[in-house]
């Protein structure tokens, strides 16, 4: 075995930190462990604080896990699906654009199905509004009737609009190409 390397001549400057002399160690109390500082009457309020928070906490999630497993158990009883609308037919009498002062003049009959496909829930219609669109723009809107439809229950019913209605350019220059392909677009 080769003897171990002799180390540099060192000139005993040493450039590090200073090392601290010996003191007393101290420790800290925690908040509620074991030092004279603690009052017991802030420890009480402390403790029951928390645990009023806590109980609080675990109430409100009990409440919204017992609301999602009802609302749950409804949709699973009930399976609400949607209601069906559709129009049967429509009969369009009147439908002129006069050339004097831009007005719409039209007769529309329009006669649709409301169907509930729900085997448990009924529905009941406060209002219906109908509107009657051409190429987007709005040019009539009736109001029907409300009704109660049971379930698994159809219900027709007839609208009319009928009238006059002022329109502004677009639609003019739409009425002038589909009345020379004597074909209209109610949308």
């Amino acid at each position: 075995m080769s003897p171990a390397p002799e180390q540099p001549h060192l000139n005993g400057a040493f450039y590090g930190p200073p090392i601290p002399p010996k003191t007393k160690s101290y420790n800290r109390p925690g908040r509620r462990g074991g030092g004279g500082s603690c009052n017991p009457l802030t420890c009480c309020f402390s403790c029951i604080c928390s645990c009023i928070f806590n109980l609080i906490c675990q109430i409100l999630i009990t409440v919204a896990i017992f609301l999602a497993v009802i609302g749950l158990i409804f949709w699973f009883i009930f399976r609400p699906n949607v209601p069906k609308f559709h129009v049967d037919n429509a009969t369009l009498t009147r439908f002129t654009l006069s050339p004097t002062n831009d007005t719409l003049y039209y007769n529309l009959a329009v006669n649709m199905t409301f169907r509930n496909p729900n085997r448990r829930l009924g529905i009941y219609y406060d209002k219906i509004e109908a509107n009657a669109m051409y190429h987007g723009r709005r040019f009539a809107t009736a109001e029907v009737q409300g009704f109660y439809l049971g379930h698994k229950k159809e219900n027709n019913v007839s609208s009319v609009f009928k009238g006059e209605q002022v329109v502004d350019d677009g639609v003019i220059t739409k009425y002038d190409s589909e009345k020379s392909d004597d074909v209209i677009e109610l949308i």
